[in-house]
Parts: structure tokens; C-alpha cells; sequence
């Protein structure tokens, strides 16, 4: 591992949509117990589960689960650990949704279709009592590691970054009364450092509704940048070893994103009108990245698309 990887963090590869890399669970060792950075769904548990006994971790042994937002891909198993007796800490705007999951089921059904009960199936109620509203700047200790709340709203509002340091960096930083967190820690970042399509580097915008907002991201893009973290850990990508280069990237296709869908939809064009045009635009740079196909196909296909038109849609409905 290089210098400033945290000691005992292991990446879990949750098979999301049968595709190697698309989405992560990250388990870390603290003094106090494993904790897990995300949850992945409650259809892909069973391989969380085996995942966590093959590196020695009981599942019911997770006292810990920070999720950075409430989509199902993120915080769908979030309940069956909180069942078991692990804490889930989320933004306090999803906190109330990983209690009463209803309304997440409703509108993830409507999303995914046919493909729901395969890839997601419904979340199991989290018992109120461990389910912890952490708002921006909130630390939490953990013996050897120290978390810290960045809010990131944009892809969601409901949305928190992770910044993660060896205590003792982050004591030694406390010494000396700074009023930021102490640089060089690692950033698990959920959707708001953007996701990776599988097998390439290739940058893919989720811009999903009814929360989606261009300028809330940028902002939050600032806000990681100012914590100077020595890596970012996606979600759906893993590892990333250059912050800065990355978000920046992140900026530049977003802003790119958000200018052609806003102009596509100013011509009054059906959405299918739309999307026959959107492909071959978002799918030639893909092409130009070495995506391949299959993954091109699956994680920025027609669904992706759909969403990323009704996202922008619904942000200048209400921005009006």
C-alpha cells in the first residue's frame, strides 16, 4: 500500500449489474472494530457478507456504516446491519428514508423497472435508535481512525463525503489549532467525485432527479479540493491517486454534460428525439476512452441516459 493508504482497508467488489469494478463496499479496521464505507444493495449482500468471512469479519461483528447517500446502489443493505446492531451514519436529510425505506422502494421501482428485485430488492427498515443524522464537519473517533462529514450535495442533497485519517495524523494536525482538517487523508467519496465506467478511467456524470444541481456540485468539487486528500476512493471506480487532477476532470464533463442536455432540451425535442441524439454524443467518447462495449452498453446505456435527461429537466423546471 502506498504511504498514505489507511492501514486495513480492503476494497469489496459488490458484482453490481454482473460487472467487475461498477460498484464498491469498503471495509476498514479501526481499533474499535471494522466499520464499512457504504453498504452496496440488499440484493448484493449475500456477497458483502461472504466477502467480510473471508477476511475474517463476521457481518454482525460491522459496528459501523458510513454511507455517503441514500440511493440503493450506496445505502440499500444499510438496514439489515443496522438490524444486526451496527451505527449507519448519513446526511441528515436521508436519515429519516433509511428508517421508513418506503418512499425509496417506490421510486427506485419506478426507475429500474424490471430490473429492480435482480439488482437492488427492497431495504429493510433501519431501528431508529441506530441511525446517526451527522451534519457537515461532524467527527466521529474510532480508536485509530478519525471520520469526518464533508457535505456534497449536486448528484444528491442527501449527499456526504467521507475524509478519513489515522488518528494520530489527525491529533498531531490538532496540535497545532488549525481550523481545517489535516491534509493527506483519503476521501470516499460516493458519487460526488463522478463514478468510473467499468474496465476504463472513462468519467460518467450521474445527474439523476429530482435533486440534481450543477452548481451545488461545483461547489461541492471546491469544498474536496480544499480538504487536499492524498486519494479518493469512488464508489463505482475505486482508487484515484491524483485528487486534484481528477476533480477538475470531474468539472470540466460535468459542466460539458449539463451545457448539452440544457441545449438539447431547449429545442423542444421528445425525449426519445433526445436520446437518439444523446448516444452517439456521451457513447463517442466512450468509444474514444476504450470503454468496452458491454460496460458502455450496461452503465451509460439507455437507463443511464433516461435519467441523466430527466435530472436536467427537472433542475430547470425548478429553477424557474
Amino acid at each position: 500500500m502506498p504511504d498514505h493508504a489507511l492501514p486495513e482497508l480492503h476494497a469489496i467488489d459488490v458484482g453490481y449489474q454482473d460487472l467487475s469494478g461498477a460498484a464498491n463496499v469498503y471495509l476498514l479496521r479501526a481499533s474499535e472494530g471494522p466499520i464499512l464505507i457504504e453498504a452496496g444493495t440488499q440484493a448484493t449482500l449475500p456477497r458483502v457478507e461472504r466477502a467480510l468471512r473471508e477476511r475474517g469479519v463476521d457481518p454482525a461483528s460491522i459496528l459501523h456504516v458510513f454511507v455517503t447517500h441514500i440511493h440503493l446502489d450506496h445505502a440499500g443493505a444499510a438496514g439489515a446491519f443496522a438490524q444486526r446492531g451496527a451505527t449507519i451514519h448519513v446526511h441528515p436529510f436521508g436519515a429519516r428514508h433509511l428508517i421508513d425505506p418506503s418512499k425509496l422502494i417506490a421510486s427506485s421501482r419506478r426507475v429500474h423497472g424490471s430490473g429492480y428485485e435482480r439488482w437492488y430488492g427492497d431495504p429493510l427498515p433501519a431501528p431508529e435508535a441506530r441511525v446517526i443524522a451527522e451534519p457537515h464537519g461532524a467527527t466521529i473517533d474510532l480508536g485509530s481512525l478519525r471520520v469526518q462529514a464533508i457535505e456534497t450535495p449536486g448528484h444528491a442533497r442527501h449527499h456526504h463525503a467521507w475524509l478519513i485519517h489515522r488518528a494520530d495524523d489527525a491529533r498531531a494536525h490538532d496540535s497545532e489549532l488549525a481550523s481545517e482538517p489535516a491534509p493527506g487523508g483519503v476521501l470516499f467519496t460516493g458519487d460526488a467525485a463522478a463514478t468510473f465506467v467499468p474496465g476504463s478511467r472513462f468519467v460518467a456524470i450521474p445527474t439523476p432527479p429530482p435533486e440534481y444541481d450543477l452548481g451545488a456540485w461545483r461547489a461541492s468539487i471546491d469544498r474536496m479540493k480544499r480538504v487536499r486528500p492524498a486519494a479518493l476512493w469512488l464508489t463505482h471506480g475505486g482508487e484515484v491517486r491524483d485528487p486534484i487532477d481528477h476533480l477538475e476532470t470531474v468539472e470540466r464533463r460535468l459542466v460539458a454534460e449539463d451545457e448539452w442536455l440544457r441545449e438539447a432540451i431547449a429545442t423542444g425535442d421528445s425525449d426519445e428525439a433526445i436520446l437518439d441524439r444523446y448516444r452517439p454524443w456521451l457513447h463517442g467518447q466512450a468509444d474514444a476512452a476504450g470503454v468496452p462495449e458491454a460496460a458502455r452498453d450496461i452503465f451509460i446505456g439507455r437507463t443511464w441516459m433516461a435519467m441523466n435527461l430527466a435530472g436536467a429537466r427537472r433542475a430547470i423546471e425548478t429553477s424557474k
